[in-house]
């Protein structure tokens, strides 16, 4: 399993809501503290990631309800800093 680190460019709200829907299904979205960020555990690649979200809302048959919705996403492949516990836990939990 890959956890990626999901940055909106413009409308957290707007990305929450796409991810919740996209992931109501498991433990698989961790929104960071600032409620600017988020860390979505997904197993696959990058383009298959932001295919799966279809953030330009370009994706034949796949809802638009929350698209376009401008965000950048990259792989985790390694991690540090400082945070509170149960944010390391999540990491952990998913790699």
């Amino acid at each position: 399993m890959t956890v990626y680190a999901v940055i909106p460019v413009k409308d957290s709200d707007k990305m929450r809501s796409l991810l919740n829907s996209t992931f109501k299904e498991d433990n698989s979205v961790k929104e960071l503290p600032n409620k600017n960020a988020f860390m979505v555990s997904f197993n696959g690649t990058s383009s298959e990631f932001s295919k799966k979200l279809n953030l330009s809302g370009n994706e034949e048959g796949q809802s638009k309800d929350f698209r376009p919705c401008e965000g950048i996403l990259f792989p985790i492949g390694a991690f540090g800093g400082y945070a509170d516990a149960d944010i390391w836990e999540w990491i952990k939990s998913k790699l």
